[in-house]
């Protein structure tokens, strides 16, 4: 066996996750183009005006609980707002591919849990610095088969939006390491940078996926 090879093998669920998200247009364009895959599939994205008001109902339902948990993370009820309201505009701007509507509610509660990422609340830089940075980790993790289908979707979910919040840099080595299996070597030559930027790339974001599925955990254990 190659080590190219190994490399897949190695992260094939992280992979596929990857592929997942592409192909159901839940994160940015990462190079790639994938069909269709299981789990969650792609549909045609809501006129925006269905949208709009799917995500009106959702604000009216959830904003309180919403506001809530940010301002227990942020300590300010002002930073609080302006991150559930940061977190519906990206939804509605996103305008995502989701083969439920009830998975919309996820999304946006995804998308506050990483908008206060964003701002840097202590209790997410705690997480970053526990994160490892270390791929194998992050695929142990999503490896979990004994978990519900409906915790795997969500944590699906959840690294698309961890990636949207990556440099452009950090989304390009994830892209070429994890989704065309290029090697360390390549990615570098490609991108211009030396083998070592590839490396610390790479575990700054896997450390950002990390944490933010530390955060979603978090809010869902209660």
């Amino acid at each position: 066996m190659t080590d190219q090879q190994r490399h897949s093998d190695d992260f094939a669920t992280f992979r596929a996750v990857l592929q997942d998200l592409v192909a159901a247009g839940l994160g940015p364009d990462l190079g790639a183009d994938f069909g269709a895959r299981s789990g969650i599939t792609r549909v045609a994205r809501l006129p925006h005006g269905e949208l709009r008001r799917r995500l009106s109902d959702i604000y009216e339902s959830k904003y309180s609980s919403f506001l809530a948990y940010a301002m227990s993370k942020l300590g300010s009820k002002q930073d609080a707002e302006d991150v559930v309201n940061e977190a519906f505009a990206r939804v509605l701007r996103a305008n995502p591919d989701l083969d439920v509507p009830e998975a919309l509610a996820g999304y946006v509660r995804s998308a506050v849990h990483n908008e206060i990422n964003r701002r840097g609340s202590q209790n997410s830089r705690e997480r970053l610095e526990q994160a490892t940075g270390d791929p194998a980790d992050l695929e142990a993790t999503l490896r979990d088969r004994s978990k519900p289908l409906e915790d795997r979707v969500t944590d699906e979910i959840t690294v698309g939006l961890a990636i949207q919040l990556l440099s452009p840099r950090e989304q390009q080595v994830i892209a070429l390491r994890h989704l065309e299996d290029v090697s360390e070597k390549d990615t570098a030559a490609r991108l211009n940078v030396q083998v070592g930027a590839v490396k610390r790339y790479r575990a700054d974001a896997v450390k950002k996926i990390q944490a933010a599925l530390r955060t979603q955990r978090a809010v869902a254990a209660g």
